[in-house]
């Protein structure tokens, strides 16, 4: 499995069975929150309006099992249904799913079962299902956008390195790896001398030429 599973398993405390070579581990949970709801009861609210590419699906996943949820879902609360529907956190509410219904195998050949437990929630008022909406585009907006130049501020002095944001991050507004590229550009090619190599021939230029060694002279 991926480097951020094992740190994740690692930082979660997992129960390992050496003889099936099997794991479970607990989802580590990184804030907190007055209330609580079970993954299940989280209902997706938004549709179509985003989707997950792959390869980001897969950066999310490891920063989750990485360091943990570190961030509550904004839920709303629909007084006919009482459906708990989702304002903000859908994509990782998606991964989590798919964390808890699946098994993963880890660089030990080892099958690991990851358990969810109850979520951190924070109820969002809204009096109606349009007005819930509108929370959601409120939570999907991005008003500021992220600068090269900030972003390299904001990690300078820290352990934090721009090849882990690159792996870990999603960053529309910043071409992460073009500025990885410009800040360790590739060294530069080695010229080998290779001494069984021909020596170059430099054409000799004259108005005469001896009849014995063929060397080109003036007057």
């Amino acid at each position: 499995m991926t480097r951020a599973l094992k740190k994740g398993l690692h930082s979660a405390g997992v129960r390992a069975s050496l003889g099936d070579m099997s794991a479970v581990t607990t989802l580590k949970i990184a804030c907190e929150t007055r209330d609580y709801a079970a993954l299940d009861e989280l209902t997706d609210f938004q549709g179509n309006l985003k989707t997950l590419a792959p390869e980001d699906e897969l950066k999310l996943r490891d920063e989750i099992l990485d360091t943990g949820v570190a961030f509550p879902f904004f839920v709303w609360r629909d007084p006919k249904s009482k459906k708990l529907n989702l304002i903000d956190g859908h994509q990782r509410a998606s991964v989590l799913r798919k964390l808890k219904a699946g098994s993963y195998v880890d660089s030990k050949d080892r099958k690991i079962e990851v358990r969810v437990p109850n979520l951190p929630v924070v109820f969002v008022k809204a009096g109606s299902i349009d007005e819930a909406k509108r929370r959601v585009l409120q939570a999907v907006s991005q008003y500021g956008k992220v600068q090269s130049k900030g972003l390299l501020e904001f990690i300078d002095g820290s352990s934090l390195k721009l090849q882990e944001i690159v792996n870990s991050f999603r960053m529309p507004d910043v071409n992460l790896d073009m500025l990885l590229k410009s800040q360790y550009p590739d060294p530069p090619k080695k010229v080998e001398f290779n001494a069984q190599a021909p020596a170059p021939q430099i054409e000799a230029k004259g108005k005469h030429e001896c009849p014995r060694c063929g060397h080109k002279f003036d007057d």
